[in-house]
């Protein structure tokens, strides 16, 4: 799902994918409904990865048992430890440590770059947006599972896995299938607007942050819902039981019992998007306001004009927000 939603790689090494595509022709071309089409066959490969991967796991069952039988560990010695560790060490090294240590350089050298009232303010709506964008999903995470764990029926979570389903869909592809449903609510409003008050606002929606913290909601989710009901289920029903059985309403049991339980939960769910946010490209090439950037766009920017020292210093802030996560 990443490698089919990823932009920012294969545009910078030339690669010609469904993803660039779609900004190409969106931008480059001016050509919309031919990048709504490449939207959408994109969408329809990854839906169709999603059923094959759901028909692969329908007869999966998992059984739980009372004891569990270890096997003794086994310690490699000699060349067999030096090999796997070498092995071990070869991704981290190429795909981590090299990278690092040329941006490190590159930015150490054009330290000019981090004094600037370019970048801070750069790194300040980078981090209003994730802040805001983690606290609406953590929210919205807690409803879902909140509401889940109250209703327990087949529809509720069929729901809830079709609320949580945007994260599967590449960020280009959600921004241009956000833009035709909000430009025609937009122009509704607009004419509500201007007939209430006599003149017309313009755009009261598009080209705004609440379309690109929209856009992040419906992508980032599922992460955030995950953190929360992961930290719910570990909540036995026999506290809400003895909740019930003291006069407490669920909304009472929510607020006096689970929220202080949930308190890690929440917090990793705000984190987790937050990260995601910082490192979000595709969504926010499309939607983001004209006057609004962010360390990621900027980046791209940087590296399509070939400044690779100057983008050096917000890569690194983006690879240190996203250490956060571990």
């Amino acid at each position: 799902m990443e490698t089919l939603s990823d932009y920012g790689a294969v545009s910078h090494f030339g690669v010609d994918t469904l993803a660039t595509g779609i900004y190409r022709t969106w931008f480059a071309l001016g050509d919309r409904p031919a990048s709504a089409q490449l939207a959408a066959v994109l969408a329809v490969v990854v839906f169709l990865v999603l059923a094959i991967e759901a028909w692969l796991r329908r007869r999966q069952r998992f059984d739980r048992i009372g004891t569990q039988a270890f096997a003794p560990p086994f310690e490699l010695k000699g060349w067999r430890a030096i090999g796997a560790v070498l092995a071990c060490a070869v991704p981290i090294v190429l795909g981590f440590g090299v990278p690092v240590a040329l941006l490190g350089q590159m930015a150490w050298r054009n330290t000019t770059e981090l004094f600037t009232a370019d970048f801070w303010r750069l790194t300040g709506n980078t981090l209003a947006l994730g802040l805001v964008a983690g606290g609406l999903a953590a929210i919205a995470a807690l409803v879902l599972a909140w509401g889940k764990r109250l209703q327990g029926d087949r529809l509720t979570g069929t729901l809830v896995r079709m609320a949580i389903l945007g994260y599967a869909i590449p960020g280009g592809t959600l921004a241009v299938g956000i833009l035709p449903p909000l430009g025609w609510l937009d122009n509704h409003l607009s004419r509500f607007l201007a007939t209430q008050f006599g003149r017309p606002p313009g755009l009261v929606l598009g080209g705004t942050l609440f379309i690109l913290v929209f856009a992040y909601l419906v992508r980032f989710l599922a992460v955030g819902f995950n953190a929360v009901e992961g930290s719910l289920v570990r909540i036995g029903p026999n506290l809400d039981e003895a909740s019930r059985l003291l006069g407490c309403n669920p909304w009472q049991t929510l607020w006096r019992i689970h929220l202080p339980l949930l308190r890690g939960g929440i917090f990793s769910a705000i984190l987790l998007v937050f990260v995601d946010v910082m490192k979000e490209l595709p969504a926010t090439l499309v939607l983001h306001p004209v006057n609004l950037e962010t360390l990621a766009v900027r980046t791209h920017q940087y590296a399509s004009d070939e400044q690779l020292a100057a983008a050096a210093a917000p890569a690194l802030t983006i690879l240190g927000a996203g250490c956060c996560r571990f």
